[in-house]
Parts: structure tokens; sequence; C-alpha cells
């Protein structure tokens, strides 16, 4: 009896480092997706960036509202243009990236 309970807690273990190792390597993607687009961002290259979201993102960013907003490619990369013309030495210095969970990425610049 107390084989089979050691046997259980041992199949457990071994099925959560696997789930954690899974969801490791998906903070690991995100957070090299996060430090492309940042790449993008001082570079310019605001095709690439916006390359990076889907076709139509939401976006809730102080330069539009306190919403969310729907932008196409298209428009992100119209508004970047826009904002390098008025700033035209814009940059972002990432001082923090913190993986929250799978599918969120925390970035202080």
């Amino acid at each position: 009896m107390k084989k089979i309970g050691y046997l259980l807690i041992g199949l457990c273990l071994m099925t959560s480092c696997k789930y954690e190792l899974s969801s490791d390597k998906v903070s690991s993607q995100n957070v090299a997706l996060v430090q492309t687009l940042f790449e993008h961002f001082n570079k310019h290259d605001w095709k690439a960036m916006a390359n990076l979201y889907a076709e139509d993102a939401l976006f809730k960013d102080p330069a539009y509202g306190i919403e969310l907003i729907k932008k196409s490619r298209a428009e992100t990369v119209a508004h970047y243009s826009e904002l390098s013309e008025m700033f035209p030495n814009v940059h972002d210095e990432v001082m923090g990236i913190y993986p929250s969970g799978e599918n969120m990425v925390i970035i202080e610049f």
C-alpha cells in the first residue's frame, strides 16, 4: 500500500515538473518576443514591430485614452511613424521584463 502512495506522489511530481518546463518555454518565448518588439521600436522599424501584433490588435495606451482601442497593423505603423516625426530620437530603455503566467509579460521601460 505504501509503495502505491509513493508511486502516485512521484508521478504527480513528474507531471508537475513537465508542466512547469512547458510553461517556462512559453514564458521564454514571450520574453524573446517582447525583446524583439523593443529592438524594432528602437530601430524605428515600425513595420517589423507592427508585424509582431495580430492584424487587429487591442491597445491600452495613454496615447489612445483610457479605453481599449483596436488598431490594424497599418494604423500601428502610421501611429509610430507620426511619433518618430515628432520625436526623431524616440527610444525606450527596457529596465525589466517579468513573465506573468503563460500569456502575460510585464515590461518596465
